[in-house]
């Protein structure tokens, strides 16, 4: 349930902290890993991206920048101890195709005759690189994170699209297609 009240009193706190350069704590739960952890971050930078805030931040704990959703963050608090910023990368999403951070790796997917000037006609990240087929097909390659982004974007294409590399990714696309196939199959009734 999303709760605005809530949302900007963290948004407010957060921003206050980030320009005073004072440590948070916070409770985060992580969609992705489906747990909650407390954290002491470094707040740097807010952004909004995909209808929702996040923040940038310095973890010590893993001497790593992470990003948060603003909406995930279930307790904060403001500690008196402040920090030296870090120098941020000038794009908060460098290495997605959405609003995700992580390291990025080579990406290569095909994508049919039918939706290939759709796709070819846009950039979709700066690292991409699009090589025209004879049948009118193409493939795409990309140096981007592996992260939700882009697997939304990659099923947004239905059978339309194949992930050649990497192999894992593959597999991932092929396990949604296969859940999605099940979804949608008629449960047939045997009657006795």
């Amino acid at each position: 349930k999303h709760d605005a009240r809530r949302t900007r009193d963290v948004l407010a706190r957060i921003t206050d902290a980030s320009l005073l350069r004072r440590r948070v704590e916070m409770t985060y739960h992580s969609v992705s890993s489906r747990r909650t952890k407390t954290y002491i971050v470094e707040p740097l930078r807010l952004t909004s991206a995909d209808g929702g805030i996040y923040v940038s931040a310095w973890v010590p704990e893993y001497d790593d920048l992470r990003t948060f959703a603003l909406e995930r963050i279930k307790k904060l608090g403001v500690l008196d101890e402040v920090f030296e910023p870090r120098t941020l990368p000038p794009e908060p999403f460098a290495n997605s195709i959405g609003a995700f951070s992580g390291r990025p790796e080579l990406i290569e997917i095909e994508f049919d005759a039918d939706v290939a000037d759709y796709v070819a006609s846009r950039e979709w990240h700066r690292s991409q690189e699009i090589t025209v087929r004879d049948d009118g097909s193409i493939a795409m390659r990309l140096c981007v994170s592996n992260d939700r982004p882009l697997r939304t974007w990659i099923l947004g294409f239905g059978g339309m699209a194949r992930v050649v590399t990497p192999a894992s990714l593959a597999r991932e696309m092929l396990e949604h297609a296969e859940m999605t196939r099940e979804r949608y199959m008629p449960k047939l009734r045997f009657e006795p």
